[in-house]
């Protein structure tokens, strides 16, 4: 606790207010953090977005709410999303990310439903993930 009677809680090697919480809009996120990771630079952040493999985890079991993971793909180069209890399917359309004046276009996004279970006989959970990706590169080696 610091002199003035507020306290901190330490974030790898940083101190934060109590009650801190890192939520950028999503323009931060791709032309800050994902851009950044991209181009090699991601060693200043990355105490803040870890990067795992998605699917070596459970949605319950993921340690961070915003991450870096790429996938892999499977002898037809589809994207293989299963971890071993379920899987994560697309839904819906491919969305455009825009500035925040709207201008301009600076990404894409997905959004994923976790299913327990296989294919064949899936249960709806209530996961969902948003993956990023800048579309110039390719989709599957810059996802957030």
């Amino acid at each position: 606790m610091a002199a003035n009677g507020i306290h901190f809680t330490r974030v790898g090697d940083v101190l934060l207010p109590v009650g801190f919480r890192f939520r950028p809009a999503e323009e931060e996120l791709i032309r800050y953090y994902l851009q950044m990771k991209l181009e090699g630079m991601d060693y200043v952040f990355s105490h803040v977005i870890c990067e795992i493999n998605i699917c070596d985890h459970e949605p319950r079991d993921l340690p961070e709410w915003y991450l870096f993971s790429t996938y892999k793909k499977n002898s037809k180069n589809q994207i293989v999303r299963a971890t071993k209890e379920g899987f994560w399917k697309v839904t819906g359309e491919r969305k455009q990310v825009k500035t925040e004046d709207k201008r301009s276009v600076i990404a894409e996004k997905r959004i994923l439903t976790f299913k327990q279970g296989r294919v064949r006989n899936p249960q709806k959970t209530d996961w969902v993930m948003h993956e990023y990706y800048i579309p110039q590169t390719n989709p599957n080696d810059n996802q957030l």
